[in-house]
């Protein structure tokens, strides 16, 4: 992490020299140490806090009066979209233009798409070490995908997704995968269409109703409320 900067890659992967060098995420808790201890430690906290607030819901017949709590806070887990990582991979920074994966998506796809199933495979073994060590659910974060137009969001972005939510549910079925994309605003039709996750994040410039037609009824969708109202003077 840099200041000003947020995280750096110090070596970029930008050929397939670069890919073979990339080491595979076997063994978690070596190669990361701090998440088991940090989701166990959150555990503990959430769980003493649901504690507390039954206690001190309980009515004078001892009856639990918190209506429906469930056992306080989850604990959420978090993984990047396989496309988000690859292209921060890539640049080796945060970038507002994604230039050079721009470039390779153009000049170079096979190598994109093989650095893409690549980096799936470890944000598959991330996401289940996180569910063992103590997240509850786990957010799919695909904060990149709008620099995608649909086509290009549809051959590089949703099937490596859906593939990792996939995965992830049928590893560990009982922890619920929300699937959270920004840029979804004119890509919710492709996501629709063969969406795994569980429940789904809309951008803020989405038609909420727009949403429940194309996803049914079946769907949870999570809203998004853009910050900038904050900012404004007198009531908002």
């Amino acid at each position: 992490m840099v200041r000003g900067r947020g995280a750096v890659v110090a070596t970029p992967v930008r050929s397939r020299e670069d890919l073979m060098k990339l080491r595979p995420l076997d063994d978690p808790d070596t190669q990361l140490p701090y998440l088991r201890p940090v989701l166990a430690a959150l555990r503990r906290e959430t769980a003493a806090a649901a504690a507390a607030t039954s206690s001190s819901s309980r009515d004078g017949s001892g009856r639990d009066s918190s209506g429906d709590r469930d056992g306080g806070a989850a604990v959420m887990g978090f993984v990047g979209a396989p496309w988000s990582v690859v292209a921060h991979a890539v640049e080796g920074q945060a970038d507002q233009n994604l230039f050079l994966t721009k470039l390779m998506m153009m000049h170079d796809p096979d190598l994109l798409h093989d650095i893409l199933s690549f980096f799936e495979d470890a944000l598959v073994a991330l996401a289940i070490h996180q569910i063992d060590c103590g997240a509850q659910i786990i957010q799919v974060f695909d904060s990149w995908a709008h620099h995608l137009s649909p086509p290009q969001f549809a051959a590089f972005s949703l099937p490596y997704t859906n593939r990792l939510i996939t995965r992830i549910q049928s590893a560990r079925p009982h922890a619920p995968v929300l699937l959270q994309t920004i840029g979804s605003t004119g890509k919710l039709h492709l996501i629709a269409e063969n969406c795994p996750a569980n429940i789904v994040g809309l951008d803020w410039g989405c038609d909420m109703s727009e949403a429940r037609r194309l996803f049914g009824e079946g769907w949870f969708c999570r809203g998004t409320w853009t910050p900038w109202p904050c900012w404004a003077r007198g009531s908002t």
